[in-house]
């Protein structure tokens, strides 16, 4: 079957030809791909508030449509004000795989002291617009058909919080309209700063939490606050934010992880209102209630084995990996996995589940440094095994992770089109970071691309060789979003089975693999 670009591309990628690669490997090829685009951090790192320590993160789509990511880079350096229109810088990738500055040109400006960013088609043209959140405020960012954005915020309804911070683009009610959740940390003081300690600062629970603002997209390009409407008016220290279908009934789901309190997890109704969970979940706090809270978090589509998805969690020492159990519960296993192990000498931020190697099993990436006391650490790679173990490969991984920094925003993302998923990373002591990642000879891949407009909770359930991979679209993370591609490894299968998509709506859809991986399909959205 043939459909519009907006529909389902399914791609098989056969062995990549590498020397003798046998493992997980990163290669930094940031100089060569941004040569001096982004500007470097001052040298020295001065956090003197909350608002000094979170960072920035990013969104990658391709925005002008021409077939390669661009990126859209929220705040070149983090906490401070960058060029005359407010923050924020288009990245658009050129042929080569190299980058070109086009912020000026596209007026893509987001606010000043900008936070997170996120990318998806709400208004259906089929280009992708952009949201970029921040410490003084929200922008919407509408693409005038690949040529440049023009900021439509107050034509459009939307009035952010005062702090926005992980953005999402998802279908709160199923009428096919992208709606927008704009999730909210504190509520800041600015004259709070160094007192309580000569080398720190006041917690973020020294601060008042603040409730999110959920926007109702009513299809003319406008949007509509129900928030309260929703049932989502609860004061929250939100830092990540996840939309996702956690129990697989076919209604998206809001996971909010929270530092300084509780994280929540809201049970979507599917009519645009929400339920929130109690404690039974486990999903509040690590095992034991330790630590104050949560930062990144992205989903772990192998946890269970009835296709219901786990959570990769990071927080200020050892993260959580949440595995689910007897509904609604879920178990915490981070110290079993081998990820406490791994991660429990410095805070950890973004973090992706994916599978790196293509050896069929889900790998971890976490992107750490200091917290209140900016101590630069390195990012971890945790190569899973099966059976939900996890072995930390990073040492292994080449020379790229060797090196320390201040991490914050990290994803995982096919950013040259190779077939392989590559890293990218902010920080606050150095500029975004591209990680060129490369996986065995012996392994293959699957890329499925579900279109710009596509919703959270789309499944895709690929059987190969006898086995059967479940995988979910998903939106959110920490202050940074990705396209809407599913990859998934396949190890050295080298024929499919079938493919089948299972959409909220409820209609599933049996692709033909006919051909592949000789040629792509495209499905079109149902």
């Amino acid at each position: 079957m043939r459909g519009p670009l907006a529909g389902v591309a399914i791609l098989l990628l056969g062995p990549v030809l590498l020397a003798g690669a046998e493992t997980i490997r990163f290669e930094d090829v940031t100089s060569s791909a941004l040569a001096d685009l982004v500007p470097y951090p001052p040298a020295e790192v001065r956090v003197e508030s909350v608002a000094d320590a979170i960072g920035s993160g990013f969104a990658v789509a391709d925005y002008d449509a021409d077939g390669r990511l661009d990126i859209y880079l929220a705040a070149p350096v983090p906490g401070r004000l960058a060029g005359a229109g407010g923050s924020g810088r288009l990245l658009r990738q050129l042929a080569a795989g190299t980058f070109e500055d086009v912020t000026a040109r596209a007026g893509a400006w987001g606010p000043p002291l900008a936070s997170g960013a996120a990318a998806a088609d709400y208004d259906g043209d089929g280009f992708v617009d952009l949201v970029v959140t921040g410490r003084v405020g929200t922008r919407l960012l509408r693409n005038n058909a690949g040529r440049g954005f023009e900021d439509v915020t107050r034509a459009a309804g939307l009035q952010g919080p005062a702090w926005g911070t992980t953005p999402l683009f998802f279908d709160a009610d199923a009428d096919g309209k992208l709606d927008l959740l704009l999730p909210s940390f504190v509520e800041l003081d600015a004259e709070r700063r160094v007192f309580y300690r000569p080398d720190g600062f006041p917690a973020p629970a020294a601060y008042m939490p603040a409730a999110p603002r959920f926007f109702r997209n009513l299809g003319n390009g406008t949007f509509t606050d129900a928030t309260r409407a929703a049932r989502l008016d609860l004061p929250m220290r939100a830092l990540g934010a996840l939309a996702f279908d956690h129990d697989l009934d076919g209604k998206t789901d809001l996971y909010f992880a929270c530092e300084g309190m509780q994280s929540e997890l809201f049970r979507g109704l599917g009519d645009g209102t929400f339920s929130r969970t109690g404690p039974a979940t486990g999903l509040w706090y690590p095992a034991g209630g330790e630590g104050s809270g949560f930062h990144g978090v992205a989903v772990w589509s192998g946890a269970g084995e009835d296709g219901r998805p786990g959570l990769l969690l990071t927080d200020g020492g050892f993260g959580a990996l949440f595995r689910p159990a007897q509904p609604p519960a879920f178990e915490d296993r981070s110290v079993a996995s081998g990820l406490a192990a791994a991660l429990g000498n410095a805070p950890g931020w973004g973090c992706s589940v994916a599978d790196f190697d293509a050896d069929g099993e889900d790998d971890l990436f976490v992107t750490r440094g200091g917290f209140a006391h900016p101590a630069p650490a390195e990012s971890r790679v945790l190569q899973g095994l099966g059976q939900g173990e996890l072995r930390d490969v990073t040492d292994s991984t080449g020379t790229a992770l060797k090196s320390r920094a201040v991490g914050r925003a990290s994803a995982a993302v096919d950013l040259d089109g190779d077939g392989t998923l590559d890293i990218l990373e902010t920080a606050l002591d150095r500029p975004l970071r591209i990680l060129r990642g490369t996986r065995p000879t012996a392994n293959r891949s699957l890329r499925l691309s579900l279109g710009a407009g596509a919703v959270p909770g789309a499944r895709v359930e690929v059987t190969a060789g006898g086995r059967t991979w479940s995988r979910q679209l998903t939106a959110g993370g920490y202050l940074s979003s990705v396209p809407p591609i599913v990859h998934v490894g396949l190890g050295p299968r080298d024929s499919l089975d079938s493919v089948r998509v299972v959409w909220p709506s409820g209609k599933v859809l049996d692709v033909d693999v006919t051909g592949i991986p000789a040629s792509v399909v495209e499905v079109p959205q149902q």
